[in-house]
């Protein structure tokens, strides 16, 4: 029996410190914030997410290069990331992309809401 509530604990702790990563935030409730760590595991997830996921939708080949920029809303326990990445089309051609997508970590909700060449 104690070994079963260590197994939950250990659980619950593994489940808090993934969904830091995912969700890194500096901006408070409602407000749109940089995010300082363009290079944070939990962003570099997202950005890679969002291009396949792009790729699915759209049948383009596109490849995840890196995020360039981002920022984030926090509204309660659903996150929107804001992100500039480049992405390497099938010819190889680098290209910039404005994408935004909503994460809900508590509830593993995610969805593309856009995903255009940035302007």
């Amino acid at each position: 029996m104690r070994s079963a509530s260590y197994a939950t604990s250990f659980i619950l702790l593994l489940a808090t410190l993934l969904t830091a990563h995912v969700a890194p935030t500096v901006s408070t409730d409602g407000e749109w914030g940089p995010i300082p760590g363009v290079n944070d595991c939990g962003i570099l997830f997202v950005a890679n997410w969002a291009v396949q996921e792009h790729n699915r939708l759209s049948g383009e080949t596109l490849t995840f290069d890196k995020v360039l920029n981002c920022s984030e809303l926090s509204e309660g326990p659903i996150f929107t990331f804001r992100l500039l990445i480049s992405a390497l089309n099938a010819n190889g051609q680098s290209g910039s992309y404005d994408v935004e997508v909503l994460n809900g970590p508590w509830t593993n909700t995610r969805v593309l809401n856009y995903f255009a060449p940035a302007s």
